[in-house]
């Protein structure tokens, strides 16, 4: 009797869905069955592709976890498969995702035949998916069946069976099973494919006409497959939400209990409980007697082009950068020493990995925030935690703002982090480099904090920037109002631009012009500041009539602030003491100004407290 240990089960499913496609690839078989059915051409080819794209992403499937194939891949690219970026957004290559982009190519040519005829539509297909097909037939030669009673054709048909039952019959979140979700664009969810379903039911039985006796066809209700209106039946919040009785539904998946008790039931019974392992699958039917599966498919793994990292996103840079984690700790500059810390844990992980002979190696990332001078340095670090059965556990220790590459203090920190990873051996380091704006690093950063501590913080600051603009904006309508009222014959121009230069305020005399810098208070911006700001807009105005200038704050200036202005001719106002004011109520406008102004010396209110406290 074969055992489990002498049979390839992965090849097997392998080969039977390209099976399914190369029969689903037969124009003239197909032109035949859709006339003797009068299913009619139009619903034919809504779905078809879909049926098609299904058996090309479910095969992508099949290699990824094919043990027997053995593709080359990493880390990265496990993770990448399993966090489902696109692949545009994978500037990474191995064996593993040059398959992947090969297969996305083929998939995109797919869905570029839009024939409306059946026969033409299949005959192009055809054509897009022949580097698949060519596959099938060398597989084909190398397969042989288990020796179990049952006659070659039957075991091979059976096996076809079982997989188009498993990936094209049986359904999830309105889709086929074999659609699955992928690193590939869906062409399912609510754009153009959505009302596939009855095209893509027709082909389902067209090919389940293939493979059954009549009388099978009939009693698993093959018949009326191309009736179905969905691939899954609603939730019941969507039947609520739609207003539809669910007796009114008729999707594909109402059909997999009578499929699988008339058709696969009677199946698996044919075959003895020794060759498989847990339930029957196409694999557990055949033997593997040619050279290494890998050779077979080498067309399609052994080229792919990758995007380029410069070319990516910020938030796409980032997220390559710390491998499409959701998980990190941001160690900030109020933190204690990050460099002594960042050479215990690469010391710790180096050990870890020779002791515990880790599989994965040790991950850094330098992110380089480019500034005038030049970079702004922050490393990211991989914890490495085993894999637990619902995913990766591992996540990011994230050094903020480490050094400055153009500094000598920095340089040298920078130097001995490199001097660090410069020890380990090529292959237990994984290093990358990502170049990104500060501001959008920590945006991307934000919210893969276990403690959200940045993206409160960016969050604070953002709504600090916004009261303070709308400080600065009130202090200068509030001038405005006042020195109209004042000077009722002048004509005043608020946020107005001279020469390029916005001015707060001017007034119009007949005679003479005042130009007006509005501030909340002198102390923040400075007195020296805020006088050559004055001088330069003063000077947009030329020389025909008499220019003066005014600062006019909000706060009450000190006096010394006052004396140093009027010193060098510029007059000072409080627009909140004028007398133009008096009788209007700002209250609400005093609580602005004082409950939400912080003291130089103190962290204002609305900021989070220190990253360690």
């Amino acid at each position: 009797m074969t055992t489990t240990d002498d049979i390839a089960p992965r090849v097997g499913d392998i080969w039977s869905t390209l099976e399914i496609l190369d029969i689903a690839t037969q124009p003239d078989e197909v032109a035949e069955w859709l006339a003797e059915t009068e299913i009619s051409g139009e619903t034919f080819c809504s779905g078809y592709p879909v049926f098609i794209e299904t058996g090309v992403r479910h095969l992508l499937s099949l290699c990824r976890y094919n043990q027997d194939l053995n593709l080359g891949d990493d880390y990265i690219t496990r993770r990448a498969l399993a966090q489902l970026p696109p692949l545009s957004e994978i500037p990474h290559s191995s064996e593993t995702l040059n398959l992947y982009r090969n297969c996305k190519q083929i998939q995109s040519d797919i869905r570029g035949c839009t024939s409306s005829d059946p026969k033409q539509l299949v005959s192009e297909i055809t054509d897009v998916i022949e580097p698949l097909l060519k596959i099938r037939r060398q597989l084909d030669q190398d397969l042989s069946v288990v020796d179990v009673g049952v006659s070659p054709d039957k075991v091979r048909r059976d096996a076809v069976t079982l997989s188009l039952y498993t990936a094209f019959q049986q359904t999830r979140n309105n889709r086929p099973d074999g659609y699955g979700p992928s690193n590939l664009t869906s062409w399912l969810g609510g754009d153009l494919r959505e009302g596939s379903i009855k095209g893509y039911a027709v082909t389902l039985q067209y090919l389940w006409s293939t493979l059954l006796e009549p009388t099978e066809y009939v009693e698993a209700g093959i018949p009326d497959l191309g009736h179905s209106d969905r691939y899954t039946t609603r939730d019941v919040w969507e039947l609520e939400e739609d207003d539809i009785e669910q007796r009114d539904e008729n999707p594909l998946s109402s059909y997999r209990t009578q499929v699988k008790e008339t058709i696969v039931d009677p199946l698996d019974a044919r075959y003895p409980e020794e060759i498989t392992t847990l339930s029957l699958e196409a694999g557990d039917l055949f033997h593997w007697t040619g050279e290494p599966v890998k050779e077979y498919i080498s067309p399609l793994t052994t080229e792919g082009v990758a995007p380029s990292l410069d070319d990516l996103e910020p938030a796409a840079r980032v997220a390559y950068g710390l491998i499409w984690f959701r998980q990190a700790e941001w160690i900030g500059e109020e933190s204690f020493s990050r460099l002594p810390l960042i050479e215990t844990v690469l010391r710790g992980l180096t050990d870890t990995y020779r002791q515990f002979e880790e599989e994965v190696p040790i991950h850094v990332t330098r992110f380089n925030h480019p500034t005038e001078g030049g970079n702004l340095v922050s490393y990211a670090i991989l914890q490495r935690v085993p894999p637990r059965s619902f995913g990766d556990p591992s996540g990011w220790l994230i050094f903020n703002n480490v050094a400055a590459d153009f500094e000598v203090d920095g340089e040298h920190r920078i130097k001995r982090i490199e001097s660090l990873l410069d020890r380990i051996p090529e292959d237990q380091v994984v290093q990358t480099t990502v170049e990104v704006d500060r501001s959008d690093f920590i945006d991307s950063v934000a919210g893969r904090l276990s403690d959200d501590y940045v993206k409160q913080t960016r969050e604070s600051s953002r709504m600090m920037n916004a009261i303070e603009a709308g400080r600065g904006v009130l202090v200068e309508l509030l001038t405005a109002y006042v020195v109209a009222e004042r000077y009722p014959d002048a004509r005043v121009h608020w946020s107005d631009k001279q020469d390029g230069e916005e001015i707060d305020v001017w007034v119009e005399h007949s005679e003479s012009i005042r130009v007006i810098e509005c501030k909340v208070d002198l102390t923040t911006t400075g007195v020296h500041k805020i006088r050559q700001q004055l001088l330069r807009k003063m000077g947009r105005f030329g020389s025909e009539r008499v220019v003066k200038g005014e600062v006019w704050t909000w706060e009450s200036p000190p006096e010394s602030d006052v004396e140093s202005l009027e010193s060098n001719g510029v007059t000072v106002n409080c627009v909140a003491e004028s007398p133009e004011l008096t009788n209007s109520d700002t209250d609400d406008l005093s609580i602005l100004f004082s409950e939400f102004l912080a003291e130089s010396s103190e962290r204002h209110p609305l900021m989070p407290g220190p990253r360690f406290s």
